[in-house]
């Protein structure tokens, strides 16, 4: 990292922190963080002020895993594309892709996806807004459907290409995900239709209520549903939520 020449720009609500090699990814880094930072925000029905927030712009993987190592002082991940801490974004510039990311997330031209590249800045952007309007520790705490489902649910990104591959192989093979203990791969897969199903159940203002009121590991005993009934009539619809998710 002592050998590459960072750059700080300086825009309205964000400033980003970027390898000089990388000054031409800045610009839509930071148009797509702020315009998903106000979209959702307005999804969930929150208050629109949100403090200045850091998107730093790593130029390849082993810089990435770098900064989110040694300043959020947790592990990484090498599958994943950007980490969320407080106000701070970590971010593989879209300059490395080709090389540092798996196929499924390239474009049809062996280049980064921008379509995808965007939904995953909004879904660690709804990370960042559960985390802010929620009470301290209270996302450490909930289960990782909620975590995953509600940023998967409000991007849209169930709909992706990848997401409607894994669900419709999880259909045709007759399998179906328990509520208890969905975490990892179910939990980004399927997590979403839990969420979607709570909303259809009580609204969206019950989405908001457990980002800003709940501080538990029991999102359905925190709305006050039934488990064992919720889980009956939730997977009895999963089918069709996922077949409309399918046709997208």
């Amino acid at each position: 990292m002592a050998h590459l020449r960072w750059q700080i720009k300086y825009f309205r609500g964000a400033r980003v922190i970027y390898a000089e090699k990388d000054e031409n990814s800045v610009e839509k880094a930071y148009k797509y963080a702020i315009a998903g930072m106000r979209k959702y925000l307005r999804f969930f029905g929150l208050p629109p002020e949100f403090q200045l927030i850091n998107i730093f712009i790593a130029p390849r993987r082993m810089e990435y895993d770098r900064l989110v190592s040694h300043l959020t002082k947790t592990p990484t991940n090498k599958g994943r594309l950007g980490q969320p801490q407080g106000h701070d974004l970590y971010l593989i510039s879209p300059n490395a892709w080709p090389a540092d990311v798996h196929p499924d997330y390239l474009g049809r031209d062996g280049k980064y996806d921008k379509k995808v590249y965007r939904q995953f800045i909004e879904h660690e952007i709804v990370h960042m807004i559960e985390e802010y309007c929620s009470p301290k520790g209270a996302m450490e705490i909930r289960p990782q459907w909620w975590g995953d489902g509600i940023a998967v649910y409000a991007t849209g990104q169930y709909r992706d290409r990848l997401n409607r591959k894994l669900m419709k192989d999880d259909l045709e093979a007759g399998k179906s995900p328990m509520i208890a203990g969905m975490k990892g791969r179910d939990a980004y897969v399927w997590g979403w239709s839990l969420v979607r199903f709570i909303e259809k159940r009580l609204g969206r203002g019950a989405l908001r209520s457990v980002i800003q009121n709940s501080c538990t590991d029991d999102i359905l005993g925190f709305l006050k549903l039934s488990r064992s009934r919720f889980e009956t009539q939730w997977r009895r619809a999963l089918p069709g939520l996922a077949r409309e998710a399918i046709r997208g």
